[in-house]
């Protein structure tokens, strides 16, 4: 039920044009569980989204890349599962993501577009599906936690998932612990 509820809450967001749901709960309460192996397995089936045929994925934890947050992010955009973009090392997507969100949407669409028409050469000449990317923040709380996080940072990292969010392109899913929700607030 619950992962219907949040895929139901994403739906309604990405209608309402900002494709953003943040899951709050008690430390150990099963809030990472929920996001990552029931919600993004089940998001990411081609059709469970209507119209949407192709996903790529990615999950980043604040804490995985300590010093630099947008480097974190580039970083688990790359991942296996996620963008494809060879051209575009870590360091520079970090650097487009912190100074021109709007920029990397250009680059997220094309590498979804590309993936979208591979995909359909694949399938032998079928129609390019409609693609998405399906962006998880666990414990999204550490960017108030972590030290080496400045304000300047941490306002900038809000402000690029505001644009991916509104993107039509991204699907952001984060998580966070209720007691360290005051401090987002």
């Amino acid at each position: 039920r619950a992962i219907a509820d949040v895929l139901k809450a994403l739906r309604g967001q990405a209608g309402d044009g900002r494709a953003f749901v943040l899951i709050l709960g008690m430390s150990g309460g099963g809030k990472s569980s929920l996001a990552r192996a029931g919600v993004m397995p089940m998001l990411t089936q081609p059709g469970v989204i209507e119209g949407v045929g192709l996903w790529r994925r990615a999950v980043f934890r604040p804490s995985d890349v300590r010093g630099n947050i947008f480097l974190g992010l580039a970083t688990s955009l790359l991942r296996d599962h996620g963008l494809q973009l060879s051209d575009t090392s870590p360091d520079e997507l970090a650097d487009v993501l912190k100074a021109s969100p709007k920029a990397a949407i250009t680059m997220i669409k094309a590498a979804l577009a590309s993936d979208a028409a591979e995909h359909a050469a694949e399938s032998f000449g079928k129609k390019a599906p409609e693609a998405r990317l399906a962006l998880l923040i666990d414990q999204m709380e550490e960017i108030f936690t972590q030290d080496w996080v400045t304000d300047a940072d941490r306002e900038a990292f809000i402000a690029t998932l505001d644009v991916l969010a509104r993107s039509g392109r991204v699907w952001i899913l984060a998580t966070i612990r209720s007691d360290l929700y005051p401090r987002c607030a």
